[in-house]
């Protein structure tokens, strides 16, 4: 608003407020109306509320400590020497309960609707195999890691469809209990480790090739390889992100915390949500 508190100024501003809104809303639904989309949004989201619980738990267990003691030195100006107290009291903090435990339970049910939407993930890992065997990488070690890497797609998703319709009832028997379940999610996780240590190598290896080539003088073939380079370092530090989360999961105790997890998965998520964002605008 001007000096004079002239309402077109208001006007101006709000209508401002409003297009940028409107821009942001049409482009999350430019993003949304692919399924690739659609999923980085959703990834990116799922690992960011698990980073939220877990800094507001933190924040919780700090209140509580802080309640705790407060309640402890007002106690104590009151007691005698060798006298206790026993008391039940409510805890300050039930609306950040509440908080926490839906970020946390949103966190979830995004992860189990990403699980639902790949389990019929071998029908893309099928057309992945049969293009790879009609178009061959050149390159002996990047042709024998991709078909790897099929293979190690296979598993995980074989794994995971398993492990994920047992636990929901779908398949039942003893064949599909509990601890085979536990089994097949570690089997699935150390299939997507798998996978992505065999990326990393093979990145490595495109950038050996890469580095062998001439320098070209071409600004459109330069132009191209700007690209391609920038396109390596945001898969390479993809990779090196979901290298940590992958080696979690393979194992029941698992390896981090959530906040590290959801750290990981954030730097992981975030390069390619902020390109398809990019490409969408």
């Amino acid at each position: 608003m001007s000096r004079n508190g002239h309402p077109k100024d208001l006007q101006s501003a709000l209508k401002n407020i409003s297009m940028r809104a409107d821009r942001t809303i049409a482009h999350l639904q430019r993003i949304l109306a692919t399924s690739s989309g659609t999923d980085s949004l959703l990834q990116t989201l799922q690992y960011t509320l698990l980073v939220l619980h877990t800094q507001l738990s933190r924040v919780r267990d700090w209140k509580l400590r802080l309640f705790v003691l407060a309640i402890a030195r007002k106690a104590s100006t009151n007691l005698l020497p060798g006298e206790s107290v026993v008391a039940t009291v409510q805890s300050p903090t039930n609306n950040l309960d509440n908080v926490i435990a839906g970020s946390k339970a949103m966190s979830g049910m995004i992860s189990d609707f990403r699980i639902f939407t790949r389990l019929w993930g071998l029908l893309g890992i099928y057309d992945w195999a049969k293009s790879t065997w009609d178009s061959p990488p050149e390159d002996r070690l990047i042709r024998s890691i991709v078909w790897t890497q099929v293979l190690a797609g296979a598993g995980f998703q074989w794994y995971e469809n398993l492990a994920y319709l047992a636990g929901k009832g779908v398949l039942r028997g003893e064949r599909f209990n509990a601890r085979k379940q536990s089994l097949w999610w570690e089997w699935s996780s150390r299939f997507w480790m798998v996978h992505v240590a065999l990326e990393l190598v093979r990145l490595m290896r495109v950038w050996q090739l890469e580095a062998a080539e001439d320098d070209v003088d071409n600004a459109e073939k330069k132009g191209r390889k700007v690209e391609a380079t920038n396109a390596w370092r945001r898969s390479t530090l993809s990779n090196v992100a979901w290298a940590p989360i992958t080696a979690h999961y393979s194992w029941e105790q698992g390896m981090m915390s959530d906040q590290f997890v959801g750290l990981f998965g954030i730097v992981a998520c975030g390069i390619k949500f902020r390109q398809v964002w990019k490409q969408t605008a």
